[in-house]
């Protein structure tokens, strides 16, 4: 039998043991500057497997091409520094007419079903720029109850392959759309192999 001495120190040893495991670092500013995001989700209407998003005359479109109607469309990267900070967006695409200094905005209104705006200034009443947060690789917006949400939703453009990226504060059902979650890492190629 062992005494409580010897109980006592194979205790102490276990819990210093622990405490140098080093711990995963959270992702900081470094690592969410320049990104892509990819739309995740599946539904009634189908599979959405890591489409990336773009810009489409102000607005966040999830697809390998934006809808024929759109004037300006570029490829655009993603940067954040935290929930008080906006999520910046800027062009990839040199010889586009996308401003140059935009922000991620969300319609947080109780009713509302709105596309998501990538735009340089505030689109309307409701909307945000603010209370992003990354939960892992996982884009989520904080509500005013201090809940994680991720309320993104792909809803038809009417052209194959082009989808509008909106947030359902509503929580509306929509047969035709897929809810999303936005991701800052790409599928992988099994992924990509898979969807062909």
């Amino acid at each position: 039998m062992r005494s409580f001495t010897t109980i006592s120190l194979l205790a102490t040893v276990a819990l210093v043991s622990a405490a140098s495991v080093p711990l995963e670092r959270r992702a900081s500013s470094a690592d969410t500057t320049n990104i892509m995001l990819h739309a995740y989700g599946t539904g009634a209407a189908g599979t959405i497997g890591g489409t990336q998003l773009m810009y489409a005359d102000g607005n966040a479109i999830i697809g390998q091409q934006a809808p024929s109607n759109a004037s300006v469309v570029s490829n655009v990267t993603f940067s954040f520094n935290g929930s008080s900070a906006p999520i910046g967006v800027s062009p990839t695409t040199s010889n586009t007419t996308a401003p140059t200094s935009m922000s991620l905005y969300i319609n947080t209104g109780s009713d509302s079903f709105d596309s998501v705006s990538l735009s340089n200034s505030t689109p309307g009443e409701n909307y945000t720029d603010t209370g992003f947060v990354f939960f892992g690789d996982w884009l989520m917006w904080v509500g005013s109850d201090g809940t994680l949400q991720s309320k993104f939703h792909a809803a038809p453009t009417g052209e194959d392959g082009s989808w509008s990226l909106k947030w359902n504060s509503a929580d509306t059902e929509d047969s035709t759309g897929i809810p999303v979650s936005l991701r800052s890492i790409a599928p992988s190629s099994d992924d990509l192999d898979r969807k062909a």
